[in-house]
């Protein structure tokens, strides 16, 4: 046993660790679940602190590179742009996107980045760095067109059930009545909730090429527009 975790240790000092994304499917289950958006933010300091003990017990194996994303803007997912549709044009952004949600994300992604900066000063000898999740997937939707993606789907699903986001939650992608786009990689969205492959990866150049890494902890050289 202790040489399995001396190995492990060191694997983890010579690897880039990803913090998966917690939280997101608390956030799901309570808004889906018809809880306002002001009752949801009270969940976000536990959500925080579960990433955060997450971050320290992976530091504590001997991780020294750190990465640790943010949420989101949900309001801008086919999801919940169906889910929690408004009526009024005023409760949505210049993107399309839902202002209450996208607040709320910004706050979960606000209360995580002091937490960060926080552990940053309690393992000084860690690369730790936040993803900007949140920005960069701003900058995706805006550069849509230069990036490949369909302009007039980039809030659609590409597997879906129809409807003005091709999203329903009782015919969701894989059941029955649900179909696939032609061509997947010209949408940002997969299913509604996820992202395509070509999404992520579009996204992934601008989080380690663009500037939503903070700090930039990687030098990832960029291949033919490879990362």
């Amino acid at each position: 046993m202790q040489n399995l975790c001396t190995e492990i240790r060191k694997r983890l000092q010579s690897s880039l660790v990803l913090v998966g994304e917690i939280g997101g499917n608390d956030y799901n289950f309570a808004l889906f679940g018809n809880k306002n958006v002001s009752e949801v933010e009270k969940l976000i300091p536990a959500v925080v602190q579960t990433i955060i003990d997450a971050t320290k017990e992976v530091l504590d194996m001997g991780a020294s590179r750190v990465i640790v994303p943010g949420n989101f803007p949900i309001g801008c997912l086919p999801s919940y742009l169906t889910a929690m549709a408004e009526p009024e044009t005023s409760a949505y952004d210049s993107a399309g996107c839902l202002k209450d949600l996208n607040l709320f994300a910004a706050k979960h992604n606000a209360q995580l980045q002091r937490a960060v900066a926080g552990l940053r000063a309690s393992y000084p000898d860690a690369a730790i760095a936040y993803a900007d999740y949140f920005n960069s997937f701003l900058s995706l939707l805006k550069g849509a067109p230069a990036l490949g993606f369909d302009e007039d789907s980039t809030h659609k699903a590409c597997c879906g059930a129809g409807g003005k986001y091709n999203y329903d939650v009782r015919r969701a992608c894989g059941v029955e009545g649900a179909a696939v786009c032609a061509d997947p990689s010209a949408y940002v969205s997969w299913d509604g909730i996820h992202m395509t492959q070509a999404a992520y990866k579009a996204m992934s150049r601008l989080i380690y090429h663009g500037g939503y890494l903070q700090p930039q902890i990687l030098s990832f050289p960029e291949n033919n527009g490879q990362t």
